[in-house]
């Protein structure tokens, strides 16, 4: 039920809210990851790279518990087919060229960042 409202309403947000010419789709990832935490978005050949991380950055503000990572894919990539969005990230994206960590985002589910810091370091100490 979610994706069926959430992926319309990124998409127009990146469309009419922002104007960001070029956006095909966008689609988030279900399987593994509530649906919530991976989007895809999926643009036309030729989009300018400024509106590449322009959509990127839009879908990841959106809503808060809403794009833990976002990921860009060129239209002949299916962001259906995490196969297919793999082998792009593997012989297309440059990590050093192609990747923005956002500073001061929520940590989301999961453990406490602290906690599992601590009893990694605390596992590791002889007794």
């Amino acid at each position: 039920m979610k994706r069926v409202a959430y992926e319309p309403r990124f998409l127009a947000h990146l469309r009419d809210t922002l104007s960001i010419k070029g956006v095909r789709r966008v689609v988030l990832h279900e399987p593994l990851s509530n649906l919530r935490k991976i989007i895809f978005v999926q643009f036309a050949h030729g989009v300018p790279g400024t509106e590449v991380w322009r959509a990127l950055h839009g879908a990841a503000t959106l809503q808060a518990d809403c794009g833990k990572y976002v990921i860009a894919v060129s239209e002949d990539i299916d962001p259906e087919n995490p196969n297919a969005v793999f082998w792009s990230l593997a012989y297309r994206a440059n990590p050093i060229d192609d990747v923005f960590v956002a500073p001061h985002r929520a940590a989301g589910h999961g453990p406490n960042r602290a906690h599992a810091a601590r009893n990694r370091h605390c596992s590791s100490t002889p007794r």
